[in-house]
C-alpha cells in the first residue's frame, strides 16, 4: 500500500482532479462545490488534496453523522495531524435526552471555531445536523476568550473569577471541558478550544509554564508555549 504522500501525488496531476481543483479555486468565496461521480475513498483524497493545493481552509459536508465520521478518519490518514477537524453536534446519543449537551462535543466544535480564526488553513468534517446548531459569532467568540502564555502577567484569583465568568465549573480534579481546579499556584484548566486539559504553573503572578496532561493519570503530556481559554459555545 502506498504511503499518503505518494497516492496524493498519484492524483495531483490527473486531469479530472485538477479541473475540479480549477473550478473550485475560481468559484466566489463561500461557494460550495459539489463533487459527483466520485466512489469509495477518491472524495477523501480529492478533499486532501484540495487542502493542500488551494492553501485555505475547506469545509466537507457528508449526509450524516456516520459518513462524517469514516471520511474524517480517511482524512487523517491522508494528511498531517491536526489539519482535519470533527464538527459534530452538541448532543447525546443515542440514550440521553435530547436537551442533555456533551461536553465532549462542545469542546470539538469550540476547537473548531477556534481554529478557525487563525490564518493555517483546516479541513472540517460534518454533517447537516451540526450545522443547523447555532453557535456565537466569531465578534462574541473573541471577546470572551483569552490566550494565556508562558511569562505572562495573570492573577490567580482573577483567572479563578474569570473562569466563572465563562461558567467553568470548579472540581478537585478536571476530567472534561468546562471544568478547572485551583491548588495552591497550580491551575488546571479544560478549555473548549483543546482536546487535552492544561496545567498552568504560577510563581506569583506569573505564569511560569504551562503542560498539557492526562485526565486519568494526571501526568504531562507535552509543554507549551500558549493556550486558549474558550467557553461553551
Amino acid at each position: 500500500m502506498p504511503a499518503p504522500s505518494s497516492l496524493l501525488s498519484l492524483y495531483r496531476n490527473d486531469p479530472r482532479v485538477a479541473d475540479f481543483l480549477r473550478r473550485w479555486s475560481a468559484a466566489a468565496p463561500g461557494q460550495p462545490e459539489r463533487l459527483s461521480g466520485a466512489s469509495s475513498s477518491l472524495p477523501s483524497v480529492v478533499a486532501a488534496l484540495a487542502l493542500t493545493e488551494l492553501k485555505h481552509s475547506l469545509v466537507v459536508v457528508r449526509s450524516d453523522k456516520e459518513e462524517a465520521a469514516y471520511f474524517f478518519n480517511d482524512l487523517e490518514k491522508l494528511l498531517p495531524p491536526g489539519s482535519v477537524l470533527f464538527f459534530p453536534d452538541s448532543y447525546r446519543r443515542p440514550y440521553a435526552d435530547r436537551d442533555q449537551t456533551d461536553n465532549a462535543n462542545i469542546g470539538l466544535r469550540a476547537e473548531v471555531l477556534d481554529r478557525l480564526r487563525g490564518t493555517q488553513p483546516v479541513a472540517v468534517v460534518t454533517y447537516p445536523e451540526a450545522l443547523a446548531e447555532k453557535v456565537i459569532t466569531r465578534g462574541q467568540l473573541d471577546a470572551r476568550s483569552m490566550e494565556v502564555a508562558v511569562g505572562a502577567r495573570l492573577d490567580v484569583n482573577f483567572l479563578n473569577e474569570y473562569l466563572f465568568e465563562l461558567h467553568f465549573e470548579r472540581v478537585d480534579f478536571v476530567e472534561k471541558p468546562g471544568q478547572f481546579a485551583v491548588r495552591g499556584g497550580l491551575v488546571d484548566v479544560f478549555s473548549f478550544a483543546h482536546p487535552e486539559p492544561h496545567r498552568l504553573e504560577f510563581f506569583g503572578s506569573e505564569v511560569e509554564s504551562i503542560r498539557t496532561f492526562d485526565v486519568v493519570d494526571q501526568l504531562t503530556l507535552q509543554r507549551v508555549e500558549r493556550m486558549t481559554l474558550v467557553p461553551n459555545v
